[in-house]
């Protein structure tokens, strides 16, 4: 069991096998004992990381299977939830805050997963970030401001979280933040909405540019 843990330069087999996406590879050394969160020693990362950075669904669901630390952090302040956001892998993104990741996490810059989605321009993870609880403040409205849909979905969530009581603060030492306190809901099913919305608000007004281009000709 000792060699399956053991490393090559920095790296595991199970951090390798993780890394570059292979499933059935990653279950076979969890099976034969390999430490889920051995990270490597350059840098702190651990499977879950490498796995999610680089879009890996199924390698990511079979290591949190296993027991993986979902908020294992580098050095840095760097979280699995961070790297999938920030590489726009939805899929990821989705099976970590499944698994209770801390959507506000930060790191030594003061950089969150809403952020770091956004600055990329990954409207479908920032979105469902934001309707699964992650703190939306100012800058995040502009940022979001490339995705007029995204935006306004930013904007809804930050309106309920200021009117929503707050909720339990997480984590040793967290405190209670009065931005903080909306309920997860379906992102796909509020971005519908706000879509048909949009589609109304056009045929209403293209319904009023013909009515008044009919009358003029009567």
């Amino acid at each position: 069991m000792a060699a399956i843990n053991k490393a090559t330069g920095d790296y595991t087999p199970l951090f390798v096998a993780s890394h570059n996406g292979h499933a059935p590879i990653v279950r076979a050394l969890l099976r034969a004992g390999a430490k889920v969160d051995q990270a490597k020693t350059d840098n702190g990362a651990t499977s879950l990381m490498a796995a999610s950075e680089n879009g890996h669904e199924s390698v990511v669901r079979a290591l949190l299977a296993a027991g993986a630390a979902v908020d294992q952090a580098t050095p840095c302040g760097r979280t699995p939830l961070m790297a999938a956001s920030q590489n726009g892998h939805e899929s990821v993104v989705r099976a970590l805050v499944s698994a209770k990741a801390d959507v506000d996490a930060s790191d030594i810059d003061g950089m969150r997963p809403l952020q770091l989605a956004l600055e990329k321009g990954h409207w479908a993870a920032a979105r469902f970030l934001a309707t699964s609880g992650a703190r939306v403040f100012d800058d995040s409205l502009r940022l979001a401001a490339g995705d007029p849909l995204t935006r306004k979905l930013l904007a809804r969530a930050q309106q309920r979280q200021r009117k929503q009581p707050l909720r339990p603060a997480r984590g040793a030492g967290a405190t209670a933040d009065p931005e903080v306190g909306v309920a997860a809901v379906d992102h796909e099913a509020m971005a519908m909405k706000l879509k048909l919305d949009e589609d109304k608000k056009a045929a209403a007004k293209k319904h009023t540019k013909t009515e008044k281009q009919r009358r003029k000709r009567m």
